[in-house]
């Protein structure tokens, strides 16, 4: 299930995000990322299961 959520990112962030995410993927790519960076800095106890890296990225890229 998912929720629509509002927030505010600066233009260069868009601007990045825009480059790297198909059209009509920057849900996924921002959930993605935001699972990562969560894992990367190995904070726990956040009871979702990621997929392995290669299915995390390669749906999101052009």
């Amino acid at each position: 299930m998912s929720k629509r959520i509002n927030i505010v990112l600066p233009d260069k962030t868009l601007a990045v995000l825009d480059r790297v995410a198909t059209k009509g993927k920057r849900s996924q790519f921002i959930s993605r990322a935001v699972l990562h960076f969560i894992e990367s800095q190995g904070v726990s106890g956040t009871g979702y299961e990621t997929p392995k890296p290669a299915q995390l990225w390669l749906p999101c890229l052009p």
